[in-house]
């Protein structure tokens, strides 16, 4: 019986390194690909994809660094399972055919998918703890969700607050505005003026 039990012990062990050198290996390539950025060139349907990489020894050196707090913090592979939803950010960077769509998986989105996979992360351990489940009692699961929803909301609105109305909104306001004050199309002369700042 004890043979048995330290044969399974065993198996779990090795099967958590070879699931950490897994995720390892995927968080390491995220890494790599989130430092990178993709521009297009052409016009559709003949849209092409330029890649500036980030420096090849980044790619290595995240691998290493992922395995060991993998192993530090002792993830089991069901706590190691979220690390693997990162590879969302390496699909913009196959060097197949992709979707237009998967592109959006560059430059700042790249921050959400982050925040998820630390989020998947962070639930998969305190699940695995032995402690108050915060999640389980009806009693405060309210108030988690709540603490995490104004987290999420409050980090959005900082992380958005710098970014400037944008399309094609703020062009049709100047002109209704010309429209208004010099009963023409030209928005040149509205912009010299500055009338957009009213």
């Amino acid at each position: 019986m004890v043979h048995f039990h330290v044969h399974h012990e065993v198996q779990d062990s090795t099967r958590d390194q070879l699931t950490g050198l897994a995720a390892a290996i995927c968080v390491g390539a995220a890494i790599w690909c989130s430092l990178g950025t993709i521009g297009l060139t052409g016009e559709p349907p003949d849209l092409k994809r330029v890649a500036l990489v980030a420096p090849v020894v980044i790619l290595p050196i995240s691998v290493l660094a992922v395995f060991i707090v993998i192993r530090v913090l002792r993830l089991t592979t069901r706590q190691q399972f979220p690390l693997f939803g990162s590879l969302i950010l390496v699909l913009p960077w196959l060097p197949i055919r992709v979707p237009p769509a998967a592109l959006i998986w560059t430059g700042p989105l790249t921050v959400i998918v982050w925040a998820a996979v630390l989020a998947g992360l962070l639930g998969e351990v305190l699940r695995g703890m032995n402690g108050p489940r915060l999640t389980a009692d009806p009693h405060r699961a309210p108030i988690v969700a709540a603490v995490l929803t104004l987290v999420l909301y409050g980090a959005s609105a900082v992380w958005l607050s710098p970014v400037l109305p944008d399309g094609d909104e703020p062009h049709y306001l100047i002109l209704a505005q010309s429209l208004i004050k010099d009963g023409d199309l030209r928005i040149e002369n509205n912009h010299r003026r500055g009338d957009y700042l009213e």
